[in-house]
């Protein structure tokens, strides 16, 4: 899953407050904090809704939706259960991945630019770029792991070859080879995408290096060569988390968000999207269909040979395909309906915690009802509401004090 937070902090950001206090603008405010945060002049990054590979807050308002069906997903209440099991909450991670495809490829080609050369000249420093992931993802990360390490020192478990091998990022890796080095328990199992994003954030910066201009063909070719791979595993006897999990079966997306930037640094075609994608209209229309989409999906799991050829063959690359035309029509139709929701100041501020989110939230859950069984056993709704209070508490507490002075440190690898 991405960085699944906004990803370029700067230091010297101003309050909303104090931003406000000069444009008396709060949801401007908001917008100028996410510029600020990338870098790029909100001049720059918000001329009448044009697209930019600056900062896109509506991109932040996507990941907040994204980060609800995870969570929904992940049985904290009945009520978002409900919503988890109607809407396939899972594939909010899959959202995640277009997302970060996206964002990291658009930040290489924005410093190839500014560095004097053509978007796709692959100018950027790879060593730096891989500094600022670490001070990214990496700092609230190991504190994840130590707390988890805590709690199970608590109970007894005093066995710290799993924090190890998670702190490898190698939990999607463990899990779909079976190899049995971290427990599946909740406190690891949604680490896999995690991992599978950093094998992504290690591997591709240096292809875009030194592919330059055939960036986009290599691309279109792996995702091709990804889909053919998966259907032949299936065919031949791959279970669904060896798909589900493995670097060499989900890739796909993560590249579904990258050649969706790459397409569109070529402004013909940016412009032809824009046209096409971006009106109002196809916006809705986009947003609706691929809402339904997900009704459609099902899990892979527990189902025939056949339905998990079904599901991987077509399902997948339909659903995969309809995010990224979603994501597309966002960044070039920014003034459009779907775009300017996203764009509202509270989905902005969840999808900068959203990160933050998906570590913890599964964590509290189940020292809450460590806790309170009884009570949430009796009380459901009410435990629920009281788990997603406390749930966006310790996220904003790690945003706020972990994870922004790390990211105030960045600005020292441009």
């Amino acid at each position: 899953m991405r960085s699944l937070s906004s990803s370029r902090m700067k230091p010297g950001i101003l309050s909303t407050e104090a931003i406000a206090e000069r444009t008396n603008n709060k949801a401007e405010a908001a917008s100028q904090i996410g510029a600020e945060a990338s870098g790029v002049k909100k001049s720059e990054a918000d001329k009448s809704g044009q697209y930019t590979l600056g900062y896109i807050p509506a991109l932040d308002g996507l990941r907040a939706i994204s980060i609800l069906l995870v969570m929904s997903a992940h049985e904290i209440g009945p009520v978002t259960s409900a919503i988890g099991h109607q809407y396939n909450g899972w594939i909010g991670v899959d959202v995640f991945f277009v997302i970060s495809g996206f964002l990291i490829t658009s930040i290489l080609l924005k410093e190839s630019e500014k560095k004097g050369g053509t978007v796709d000249s692959g100018r950027f420093d790879l060593g730096k770029f891989y500094l600022r992931r670490w001070l990214r993802l990496c700092p609230v990360y190991y504190l994840y792991l130590s707390v988890v390490a805590g709690w199970y020192m608590l109970g007894g478990d005093h066995h710290l070859k799993p924090f190890i091998f998670a702190g490898l990022y190698l939990t999607n890796l463990d899990i779909a080879y079976g190899w049995g080095l971290i427990p599946m328990k909740p406190f690891f199992t949604h680490l896999w995408s995690l991992g599978l994003e950093e094998q992504f954030y290690l591997v591709w910066p240096a292809c875009l290096k030194m592919l330059k201009k055939h960036a986009t063909t290599f691309v279109a070719l792996t995702i091709a060569a990804v889909w053919s791979w998966r259907f032949y595993l299936v065919g031949h006897g791959g279970e669904w988390f060896r798909i589900f999990n493995g670097f060499d079966t989900k890739i796909d997306v993560l590249m579904a968000g990258v050649l969706v930037a790459l397409l569109l640094s070529k402004e013909s075609i940016r412009s032809t999207c824009g046209k096409f994608l971006g009106n109002p209209i196809a916006q809705i229309v986009l947003s609706v269909v691929t809402i339904q989409t997900f009704q459609w999906l099902a899990p892979p799991f527990g189902v025939s040979v056949n339905d998990q050829i079904y599901f991987w063959s077509v399902k997948m690359p339909v659903t995969t395909l309809l995010i990224s035309l979603v994501l597309i029509s966002i960044v070039t139709g920014a003034r459009g309906p779907v775009a300017r929701v996203l764009s509202n100041p509270v989905p902005v501020f969840v999808g900068r915690l959203s990160y933050s989110l998906y570590l913890w939230h599964q964590l509290v859950h189940i020292i809450y009802c460590s806790f309170n069984w009884d009570f949430f056993s009796k009380h459901a709704k009410t435990a629920e509401l009281y788990q997603y209070c406390i749930i966006f508490a310790v996220a904003a507490f790690s945003y706020f004090l972990i994870e922004r002075p790390f990211l105030k440190l960045k600005s020292r690898f441009n």
